[in-house]
């Protein structure tokens, strides 16, 4: 069964390494979307748990990125 998942970054700025060293990660790999449900949900709640049970269960996903969408990578230090 298909399915969108539209996703809206609260921040103008995303930050995550990708596997090539120096370069970001983008678009944001599709575990780091589960990781952010699993750490929101309920999972006392029977509904919330099959929802992440069935979502991961399902294939790899097909992601696509609009063609604006433009990357750019700052090396940043910080302590």
């Amino acid at each position: 069964m298909p399915f969108t998942v539209r996703v809206h970054l609260l921040e103008p700025l995303y930050q995550a390494s990708g596997p090539q060293p120096g370069r970001a990660e983008w678009p944001p790999h599709p575990a780091r979307l589960f990781c952010a449900l699993v750490s929101v949900a309920d999972l006392d709640d029977p509904v919330e748990e099959a929802a992440l049970r069935w979502l991961e269960s399902q294939p790899a996903p097909l992601i696509r990125v609009p063609a604006q969408t433009a990357e750019a990578v700052t090396a940043r230090n910080a302590w």
